[in-house]
């Protein structure tokens, strides 16, 4: 069983003690509206739906507690491999938490191959991001931040802050003015394992005139820097792409890649809550106190009965019941025990984590030497993006005017065009789930910073030709899009959207130029 995605979250403190409450609440409105499962009573229960099987509980002890949700389900596409995600919301010591865990395994014993899934963050992050403001290094969790030469100092200080639990993904600008991935959709895919930042140009260098040009981050290159960064370090150990990396990966590998690395090397530090074991050994203590007492309280009724029976039954009766109530105390107390001392085994090797240094370092080289598949070539045209993203497509649908457009435009970066795609049926999918609450919109707005939500009056009345079409046979129009470069005419482009409330889909109109509105009247 591999570990592919874990992250523990601070609740905000503004929540005070009704913090737990807030998160159980929106958990419980999350399963119910994914799952169609409801989390009642909310002691504990357990319940199948749809090859998914949910199982929750709650323990409670002296001024601290646990909710825990279990998912396991199949993967949508494999079915050789099933995710099983625990979601854990605990209270101690006046501080609330959210700790996350997703993964992976075969069903199959044995069986060595290589999973054909594509992993992410569960839904209930984003959930409880956008009911409750976590904070986390006194940073909002989802948000992205822009650098430039008037903050440079701050963002170093972030950075070279020893307190510091997530590490900086770093994107810094291209010639073209933008970086290599979209901030607001990596800070998503990335929500709860890192920061993302966004580096102009002139805080690149006012940024390699500080740390050193090998430690620095310019020129459309992605970097991590691991939580502990020093101006004293190896440029290796914090991990670089740039120019042949970024060629190879692609913008979406590079993306897989940044997830699937903050998510192995998250999983290496949190496992299981250690107040859910806390718990359960003081719970299973109670029981113990409880037994006891019920034994206690029989043996009082066999004393007030002793008069009614032969005398030397009721010894020989007596001296049996001791024998197997002292074995049975022996063998509780014994579990017990071994609990505790499971416990206590647990805690050294947790302290003996903490001690050990250099595990990012030796996951990083392992990498670098680890063989990897070979990405499919970036498309060509314009037009080969959206032939490929139809074809994956699975809850998007394109209308032949999305090909006639494609086919005319000359916009320089298909690969880009080929992720805004990509992106687009990720978030109709989480749509057609039930995953998104709050509507597509919103979704958008987290993770495409080209999003717009619609047009402006002219374009939709002077020009509502240019954004009208069909449907099957129902008169659209076309609204929401993505918003690509600015200047030339192969520096822009544009992705016209409409959103199909009725069968929960995303339907594409336009993949091209820029359509006529108040700005451009061409």
């Amino acid at each position: 069983m591999q570990t592919v995605y874990a992250t523990h979250l601070p609740l905000p403190d503004s929540a005070g003690t009704d913090a737990l409450d807030a998160a159980a609440s929106v958990m419980v409105a999350w399963v119910e509206q994914r799952f169609d499962v409801e989390l009642a009573p909310l002691s504990g229960g357990e319940a199948r739906a749809n090859d998914v099987d949910v199982r929750w509980e709650t323990l409670l002890g002296q001024d601290r507690g646990l909710i825990s949700l279990t998912l396991d389900q199949l993967d949508q596409y494999d079915a050789a491999w099933r995710w099983r995600t625990y979601v854990d919301l605990g209270v101690e010591e006046g501080c609330t938490w959210l700790r996350t865990r997703v993964q992976l395994y075969s069903p199959i014993e044995g069986r060595l191959t290589s999973p054909k899934v594509q992993a992410g963050r569960p839904g209930i992050v984003r959930a409880l991001a956008d009911a409750l403001d976590i904070r986390i290094d006194n940073w909002g969790l989802g948000e992205w931040r822009p650098v430039s030469r008037r903050n440079v100092s701050a963002y170093l200080d972030f950075l070279l802050t020893p307190e510091r639990q997530l590490p900086v993904v770093a994107l810094s600008l291209a010639s073209s003015g933008e970086p290599f991935l979209d901030p607001a959709h990596i800070a998503d895919r990335l929500l709860g394992l890192a920061h993302v930042v966004v580096i102009d140009s002139d805080a690149a260098f006012a940024i390699t005139d500080r740390i050193g040009k090998t430690l620095s981050c310019f020129n459309g290159a992605v970097r991590i820097y691991w939580p502990g960064f020093t101006v004293e370090d190896d440029p290796y150990f914090h991990r670089l792409y740039v120019g042949g990396s970024l060629t190879h990966y692609g913008r979406d590998g590079l993306a897989t890649e940044l997830f699937g690395t903050l998510g192995r090397l998250a999983g290496l530090s949190l496992d299981q809550p250690a107040l859910r074991r806390s718990l359960k050994i003081e719970r299973r203590a109670q029981q113990l106190r409880a037994h006891e007492a019920e034994r206690a309280q029989v043996s009082a009724r066999l004393n007030e009965a002793a008069s009614n029976v032969d005398g030397e039954i009721f010894d020989q009766f007596v001296e049996e019941y001791e024998q197997v109530r002292t074995h049975a105390d022996e063998l509780e107390m014994a579990a017990l025990e071994a609990e505790i001392e499971i416990e206590t085994l647990r805690k050294e090797r947790d302290d003996a984590r903490r001690q050990t240094v250099g595990i990012a370092r030796a996951i990083n080289a392992e990498a670098k030497a680890a063989v990897v598949d070979v990405p499919e070539e970036p498309p060509a045209s314009v037009l080969e993006a959206v032939r490929r993203a139809e074809a994956r497509a699975k809850n998007t649908i394109y209308l032949s005017e999305a090909f006639a457009s494609a086919e005319e435009s000359q916009y320089e970066d298909p690969e880009r065009v080929a992720d805004d795609l990509r992106l687009i049926d990720e978030i109709a999918q989480d749509w057609a789930a039930g995953e998104l609450s709050a509507g597509p919109h919103t979704a958008f707005k987290q993770r495409c910073s080209g999003y717009r939500d619609g047009i402006g009056q002219k374009a939709s009345t002077q020009y509502a030709a240019d954004y009208t079409r069909t449907l099957d046979g129902e008169i659209i129009t076309l609204g929401p899009h993505v918003r690509r470069g600015i200047g030339a005419v192969a520096a822009i482009m544009r992705i016209y959207m409409y959103f199909d409330t009725t069968n929960t889909r995303v339907v594409i109109g336009h993949v091209g130029r820029k359509l006529r509105d108040d700005s451009n009247r061409n």
